[in-house]
């Protein structure tokens, strides 16, 4: 795992959840996903059976449209660490959001990160 502190996950409305307690190192990835994940991520975001694809007219909208992550740093930041989202997978079991810190390896860890991943449009 490449996520250096404990991940405090917190379940803040049902379509919201906040990750907090973590920073990534340097020129390395971390995993979220859900807790019924085929191959186990570093953070569960918990079981979430509610978080599924849906449908918009019709059209199938994946997990990988409908949940938008967003970061912010909660310790200060005195070089910029450029932080970088992935999110692959179509079903619930093989869903995943992968965070990469894009400064080399020798370069310090980013910041304290403050993760949220939601659920739009449901």
């Amino acid at each position: 795992m490449a996520f250096t502190g404990v991940a405090v996950v917190k379940h803040v409305t049902s379509t919201l959840v906040r990750i907090t307690g973590l920073s990534l190192l340097g020129a390395q990835a971390g995993t979220i996903g859900f807790g019924d994940k085929t191959v186990a991520a570093d953070v569960s975001l918990g079981l979430l059976p509610n978080w599924q694809p849906s449908r918009i007219d019709g059209a199938i909208v994946s997990l990988q449209d409908a949940i938008k992550v967003s970061l912010r740093p909660v310790t200060d930041v005195d070089v910029p660490v450029p932080v970088s989202v992935v999110k692959s997978g179509t079903k619930h079991e093989d869903f995943a959001i992968t965070l990469t810190n894009s400064g080399a390896a020798e370069n310090p860890a980013s910041p304290g990160l403050e993760i949220y991943v939601e659920l739009v449009g449901h």
